[in-house]
């Protein structure tokens, strides 16, 4: 018997598709901020780990060496023996606020500020500080995707974290991700 032709093979079913969609929008290839914010664990949006969320800074900055001011400032705040040759991330609220909107339907204010202490806040030029080091993604494998009868998802994962699930909620253009938690915990039915 000659081997079936592709169109001969059956389609691959609606989870095999959202698997690799979700495996896509979170996945560690995206860089996108849906992956950042899985390097901690969350119950609500309001809770995402700040520091693990912005920690490289945004794509299009240049992470520029310090300004004399800049140095001055944060001379005494940032532990690095060198600081004038380290490039520096600087994180305004309100470009941090558009993120929160866009991905995790928050804002910055709302939030409940988890490791925002990590950074250094100067409020003459209204902006959070870093020092930059590396991207940290998160390498995961989705395993599994359900579908919630609100229209939310749950996706199961594998991550250097354990097994974890990620909650996101359907808007008119992507997704919100409203919680990452280990899976073995119960979520209540109030997503």
């Amino acid at each position: 018997e000659p081997a079936p032709t592709d169109s001969q093979h059956k389609d691959p079913s609606k989870n095999d598709i959202l698997i690799e969609k979700m495996q896509l929008l979170l996945g560690p290839e995206s860089g996108s901020w849906f992956n950042y914010a899985l390097n901690s664990e969350f119950a609500t949006p309001e809770d995402v780990n700040l520091h693990s969320l912005f920690r490289n800074g945004f794509e299009d900055d240049s992470h520029d060496l310090p300004s004399e001011d800049e140095l001055e400032y944060l001379k005494d705040k940032i532990l690095y023996d060198d600081l004038s040759m380290m490039s520096l991330i600087r994180l305004s609220p309100s470009r941090m606020d558009e993120v929160l909107q866009e991905h995790f339907g928050t804002t910055l204010e709302q939030c409940n500020k988890i490791a925002i202490g990590l950074f250094v806040y100067w409020e003459k030029t209204d902006t959070y500080y870093s020092v930059y080091t590396r991207n940290k993604v998160t390498s995961l494998s989705v395993r599994n995707v359900e579908e919630l009868k609100d229209g939310s998802m749950r996706v199961f994962y594998t991550s250097e974290r354990n097994n974890m699930v990620a909650t996101l909620t359907p808007k008119e253009d992507g997704f919100i991700l409203k919680s990452n938690l280990p899976a073995r915990i119960k979520e209540s039915g109030n997503l």
